[in-house]
C-alpha cells in the first residue's frame, strides 16, 4: 500500500511525538510498504537540517517538510503542506493523521474525505482529560464541536495507543466508526548493550558516583515534574547519594517555573536539568542512569518508559500512564497513583534493594522486546490497516 503519514511537527522539542512518528513510519516501511510523511517545518533548528517543498530522506524516512507562514494559539498554517495534501493525497491508499486540534489534521481529514481516501486519526494523547480542560479548555472543546467531530465520524478508524487513551477519548468524542488500540514501538535493539562510554558523566560530572534518577522527555505540566520535586526533597533527606537528572526540553517559561522551584527548595546542587539532548547524549543517560522514574498525569503510551525498559533500567510510573496495565501484568516496574508518597517509596525500594532492581531491569527489559518492539508495532498495524482500506472498497 502507498500510506501518507501527515503531523504538524517532528521538531526535537515534541519529544516522543516525534520519535512516536518516526517509529511508526519505519514500522510500517518494515512491513513492505511504500511510506511519506509530510510536516510543517514548525520548531525545527539547526541541528534537524530539512529540505523544504520536496521529498527527500530524513532519519529513513521519506519525508517533506513545508514552511510555515504564521501561528494562532500554537497553531501553525503552512500553505505548501495545505497544497500538497489538496494535490496529492489522491495518489495514497491510506492517510494516517496524528494528532487533534490542528489545522494540519483538520485539512489532512479533509481533503482526504474530499478525495475518497480513507484515512486513520491518532490523537496521540490530546483527548486526555489533563490535557482538555488545562490551558485553553474552552478553545479546544470548540474546535472538537465545530471540526474534530466531523473528522472522527468519518474516519475509517481511530487509531489509539492504550486502553487508557481509548476510554478517556471517550468522554468526549461520541462519534467514532471503529477503535482499534496499537501499541507505539521502538527498534529495542538499538538500546541493548549500548557501551557505557561515561560520556554523560564527562559532560555532566555532577552526577558522578551518584545513584541517578533519570526523568526524560518533554518538560510539560502534564509529566507530574512538581509531584518528582517534592518526592525528591524527601528522598534526598534520606539519601544524599540519589542525584536527579531532568533530561529533556520544552516551553522556556515552564522550564524556568522548574528551575526557580528547584533553586527556593535548595536543590539546585542535586538535581541536574540537561536542556535538549542530542540522540547520543539520550543514548548516555539511558546507560548510566540506575532508574527512570514518569510521574505523569495522563499519558496515552509513555515510549520514553519503553526506551528505558530496553535500556535495562527499572521504572517507577503512575497509574495514568498508558502502559501502565501492560507493566504491572508483566511485573515489568513499579506503578503508583499520583501521590508523593507513593513514588517515594518506590524510590526507597528501587535505591535499598540491589536484588529487586536487578530483577525488575531484566523483566523490563523483556518486556519490551515482547510487546514495544517496532517489527511488532509494524505487524500489527500492517494486517489492521490492509483490512480497512480492503473494507473501504
Amino acid at each position: 500500500m502507498r500510506i501518507l503519514v501527515t503531523c504538524e511537527s517532528i521538531a526535537h522539542g515534541t519529544g516522543g511525538g516525534r520519535t512516536g512518528i518516526l517509529g511508526l513510519c519505519k514500522a510500517l516501511m518494515g512491513s513492505g510498504h511504500d511510506v511519506s510523511l509530510i510536516a510543517t517545518n514548525a520548531g525545527m533548528d539547526d541541528h534537524q537540517p530539512q529540505v523544504l517543498n520536496e521529498f527527500s530522506l530524513y532519519e529513513g524516512v521519506n519525508v517533506a517538510f513545508y514552511e510555515t507562514q504564521y501561528c494562532i494559539f500554537g497553531n501553525y498554517v503552512s500553505y505548501g503542506f495545505f497544497s500538497e495534501l489538496r494535490d496529492n493525497v489522491k495518489l495514497f491508499d491510506l492517510v494516517l493523521i496524528h494528532s487533534i486540534y490542528r489545522f494540519s489534521s483538520t485539512i489532512a481529514a479533509f481533503y482526504a474525505r474530499k478525495n475518497n481516501i480513507p484515512y486513520i486519526l491518532r490523537p496521540h494523547g490530546t483527548l486526555t482529560p489533563f490535557l482538555v480542560n488545562n490551558r485553553r479548555s474552552f478553545i479546544k472543546k470548540l474546535y472538537i464541536n465545530i471540526f474534530e467531530k466531523k473528522s472522527f465520524k468519518n474516519a475509517a478508524a481511530v487509531q489509539f495507543s492504550s486502553k487508557l487513551e481509548m476510554h478517556e477519548a471517550a468522554k468526549y468524542i461520541k462519534e467514532i466508526k471503529k477503535s482499534i488500540i496499537i501499541s507505539e514501538g521502538i527498534n529495542v535493539d538499538d538500546y541493548v548493550n549500548v557501551p557505557n562510554t561515561g560520556s554523560f558523566e564527562t559532560k555532566f560530572p555532577q552526577v558522578k558516583g551518584k545513584f541517578r534518577l533519570l526523568f526524560l522527555g518533554r518538560f510539560h505540566p502534564k509529566k507530574g515534574l512538581d509531584l518528582l520535586l517534592d518526592a525528591f526533597q524527601l528522598i534526598y533527606e534520606r539519601f544524599p547519594d540519589v542525584h536527579l537528572v531532568l533530561a529533556g526540553s520544552g516551553d522556556d517559561e515552564y522550564i524556568e517555573q522548574i528551575r526557580n522551584r528547584i533553586d527556593s527548595m535548595s536543590l539546585t546542587e542535586y538535581i541536574t536539568i540537561t536542556g535538549r539532548i542530542s540522540e547520543e547524549l539520550k543514548s548516555a543517560v539511558l546507560v548510566e542512569s540506575d532508574a527512570f522514574i514518569l510521574p505523569s498525569y495522563g499519558e496515552n503510551f509513555g515510549l520514553a518508559v519503553v526506551e528505558a525498559m530496553a535500556s535495562n533500567l527499572p521504572v517507577i510510573i503512575t497509574n495514568r500512564v498508558g502502559i501502565s496495565d501492560i507493566i504491572l501484568q508483566g511485573d515489568a516496574g513499579i506503578v503508583t497513583s499520583c501521590d508523593v508518597p507513593e513514588l517515594v517509596n518506590a524510590v526507597v525500594k528501587l535505591v535499598e534493594d540491589l536484588d529487586f532492581r536487578t530483577q525488575m531491569s531484566g523483566k523490563a527489559l523483556k518486556l519490551a522486546k515482547a510487546e514495544f518492539d517496532v517489527e511488532v508495532m509494524g505487524n500489527n498495524m500492517s494486517t489492521i490497516f490492509t483490512d480497512i482500506v480492503k473494507g473501504q472498497h
